[in-house]
């Protein structure tokens, strides 16, 4: 496990380990701005980075660029350090980005050519490209720009091999958050943790917090992946409030075969913490009225922390923290309103018609071979 956690420490000295340097006479990535970002925006959204299924991503900071002439910058959409350029129609209350800009350049193996990718807003039916171009709406509220999607939209990153459309990332379900809003409702919050993965090592520090309605992010839970928030969610059970971090949530990518994701599960002992079957961490609170403040505590028993994804189906963890405890401001929990469960989209899992190799790459129309399809491995003839 201490092998784990300093390979996955190598995520933060690699970035884009897969991108390559464009050639002379190949198709180029867009353009990209000068100066400064104008807004900052934080995007939750549903990455399908694995073939494990659709995984929340948390407060993901998206960087946009209005200039004087109506043209607008948006970086950091869905992958690492890529632009989209589009036109703000400041009449119409739109930014429309066009479907099939160029934003990287991948490889899926040691000596395979390099694949262009470009996003494109996807039909959620096929999993493929609409002619449709992104469209956001906008707002001026307080003298501030809102930004918003619609609540389907599906979109992605695509490349083009011998006359036909893979999808290589897939999301769905964006929304936006203002980073001014996110900063003014940001506190501290106190967290204690046994760092399991590092020797049984004591965890005490502070995180940075924000509530917004039901929801809880928590920033900096994972020590390696410190800027990364993570979603829990506020419950009433018979009158009872606590605390429910849900599993697999999306961390990082690491490579065409490789993702970060957060995860929950069971220790006993020393062996390494099951994962299968647990839906997430559920703390108790206790009120304590003196301080003002809410105590949440994990069970004894209950793990969470990054684990190493891979296509073919393996998960090893990376980091392990137990004994977890947060307390949280009097104020984040008084307002809370009667929410019994986190529903799981049954719907979308049923319907979900994509395999993947053991390269990672999506299809829907899987040829002879070994693929993952709903995190179980088919041969098909």
């Amino acid at each position: 496990m201490t092998h784990m956690k300093q390979f996955a420490c190598l995520w933060l000295l690699l970035l884009l380990p897969c991108k390559g340097i464009a050639q002379t006479g190949e198709p180029q990535i867009g353009e990209q701005p000068t100066g400064d970002p104008t807004d900052y925006y934080y995007l939750n959204d549903e990455l399908r980075a694995t073939p494990f299924g659709y995984m929340t991503r948390n407060m993901r900071e998206i960087q946009f660029y209005f200039n004087a002439d109506g043209v607008v910058y948006m970086r950091d959409w869905v992958d690492y350090g890529a632009y989209l350029k589009g036109t703000y129609d400041a009449a119409a209350g739109t930014i429309s980005f066009p479907n099939k800009q160029n934003v990287e350049r991948v490889q899926f193996g040691v000596g395979s050519k390099m694949q262009m990718m470009y996003f494109a807003v996807t039909d959620p039916a096929t999993g493929l490209p609409k002619t449709d171009n992104l469209v956001l709406q906008v707002k001026t509220v307080g003298g501030k720009r809102v930004i918003s999607a619609e609540k389907d939209i599906n979109y992605g990153l695509f490349y083009d091999d011998e006359g036909q459309t893979h999808p290589y990332w897939l999301a769905r379900r964006a929304s936006f958050i203002n980073k001014t809003t996110v900063d003014a409702l940001t506190t501290t919050v106190h967290y204690t943790a046994m760092d399991y993965s590092d020797g049984s090592d004591p965890v005490d520090r502070h995180l940075s917090c924000v509530a917004i309605g039901n929801d809880i992010y928590l920033k900096g839970i994972d020590g390696i992946f410190s800027n990364i928030w993570t979603h829990a969610v506020l419950t009433i059970d018979n009158g009872t409030p606590s605390l429910l971090i849900p599993n697999d949530q999306y961390v990082s990518n690491y490579s065409v075969k490789e993702n970060f994701l957060m995860k929950t599960g069971t220790r006993s002992g020393e062996t390494p913490p099951m994962m299968e079957g647990h839906q997430g961490i559920r703390f108790t609170m206790t009120h304590d009225a003196p301080n003002h403040i809410y105590k949440c505590t994990a069970p004894a028993t209950d793990v969470i922390g990054v684990v190493e994804a891979f296509t073919d189906g393996r998960l090893s963890w990376a980091t392990v923290y137990g004994k977890i405890e947060i307390e949280l401001p009097e104020s984040m929990v008084s307002g809370t309103t009667g929410i019994d469960r986190i529903a799981t989209d049954k719907a979308d899992e049923s319907t979900d018609r994509l395999y993947y190799d053991l390269q990672g790459r999506p299809t829907t129309t899987p040829a002879h071979g070994i693929f993952i399809h709903h995190g179980k491995k088919v041969v098909v003839e």
